[in-house]
């Protein structure tokens, strides 16, 4: 069973989650989400919010109008916006009342390696106000933001600990990892200031806004240092992994309409190194089971319908075809349905173990890596705007650093 998140969200961000499902391809990089709580306040525990769809569906509605202007530079309503006022956040976390409960897509790694990068060139969304749309515009053009369209806003890299007390106590009781809050890394120390606790380097997004377009390749270096830190040299492997899974989702957004701003990439790998080779193990594993399955399958067909644990269900009783339909004279002209009768007797029912037969959909899958897009408050599906230029300038210029990461050659079955 999957550990959930909570994560700080706005009814817009509820919405894109929900208006996903229409999404495949978008779809399949957002984190699994199960619904949204809300707090009366810190001390009582969160509850449902009724009718939260609803209000989550009267704003897609309106975010999903598409603008009058074409292109990425959508100007803002100024008479609302210079109406609002804003007042900058100082790094302190999103407060609404409302959270997301989300996946956490940290589960399945005993020591997770955590990037947040920021997408796109332009920051802010057509609804900013005039004083957070000049503040946004001014980190863009401080930062990579502006010339590569990404830049990185936080990251944890697992080192282990500096002495043998520590690493006996904290063997067994890893930390928890938010992945959603990697952007505050690092926060309690001085801006730009690399922090090392609890067998982590910790670094913020003062960190990233330093960086180039010159050196920034330096960053991802850095985030890849933690697999080098095992016998086998995996960094070439998992940068190998970042780079499929940025033309993947690059795929996606040319696919798709949307507009998404200040919205993340979000990558975690195994950082410990031990962990990471029985990851790769478990990887090799479950695909030869599911060749040989599939492989089985093929040849046995519906004589021998197996379960999991090699439970076969013609045990269970007899198994009828139904629903022949015919078209004309002939048999050529009739099918015969997918469906079967199955008669169950008691004595066979009582005999299926239910914890045995469901097993796998209990089971943490242990991972080598993961990759989402994130951080959705100000995002919206946009119909006749074309693809999201700007996120997908970030995109390219990342693919481009993990070519140079990667080796072309080197794939996970021929990484030894």
């Amino acid at each position: 069973m999957l550990l959930q998140d909570t994560k700080p969200c706005t009814p817009g961000e509820i919405a894109f989650y929900e208006s996903s499902v229409h999404h495949h391809n978008f779809q399949a990089f957002m984190p699994q989400w199960y619904g949204t709580l809300t707090s009366a306040d810190q001390q009582s525990s969160l509850s449902i919010i009724p009718g939260a769809q609803n209000q989550a569906q009267a704003v897609l509605s309106s975010l999903a109008t598409p603008s009058a202007t074409n292109g990425l530079s959508n100007p803002p309503n100024q008479t609302t916006s210079q109406e609002r006022t804003w007042t900058p956040s100082g790094g302190r976390k999103l407060d609404t009342g409302i959270s997301i409960v989300l996946e956490n897509i940290a589960d399945g790694f005993k020591r997770p390696n955590v990037l947040d990068v920021k997408l796109g060139c332009r920051l802010w969304a057509d609804d900013a106000p005039p004083a957070k749309r000049a503040k946004l515009e001014a980190v863009s053009k401080e930062t990579t933001s502006s010339t590569l369209g990404f830049r990185i806003a936080g990251m944890k890299v697992w080192v282990g600990h500096n002495d043998d007390q520590s690493a006996a106590k904290n063997i067994e009781t890893a930390e928890f990892t938010d992945p959603y809050m990697t952007k505050y890394e690092g926060s309690e120390a001085p801006k730009g200031q690399v922090v090392e606790k609890n067998g982590y380097k910790r670094y913020d997004k003062w960190y990233g806004r330093a960086f180039t377009a010159d050196n920034v390749k330096e960053g991802f270096e850095t985030f890849l240092t933690g697999a080098k830190a095992g016998k086998i040299d995996r960094s070439r492997l998992i940068a190998s992994r970042i780079l499929n899974e940025l033309r993947a989702v690059k795929y996606a957004l040319e696919s798709e309409e949307s507009r998404m701003y200040s919205s993340s990439i979000l990558v975690i790998y195994e950082g410990d190194p031990d962990a990471l080779e029985e990851a790769l193990k478990y990887e090799e594993n479950r695909r030869q089971l599911e060749e040989t399955k599939s492989s089985s399958d093929s040849s046995d067909g519906a004589e021998s319908l197996d379960i999991a644990n090699g439970f076969d269900i013609t045990e269970l009783g007899t198994l009828q075809p139904v629903g022949i339909a015919c078209e004309g004279n002939g048999e050529e002209a009739c099918t015969i349905s997918r469906s079967l009768n199955i008669e169950v007797d008691p004595e066979s029912l009582a005999n299926i173990d239910e914890d045995d037969s469901f097993d796998d959909e209990d089971e943490i899958p242990i991972k080598v890596h993961d990759f989402r897009l994130i951080d959705f408050a100000h995002a919206a599906w946009t119909p006749g705007q074309g693809p999201d230029n700007n996120a997908l300038m970030g995109i390219n210029s990342l693919i481009t650093i993990m070519e140079e990461l990667a080796v072309a050659e080197e794939t996970p079955e021929s990484a030894t």
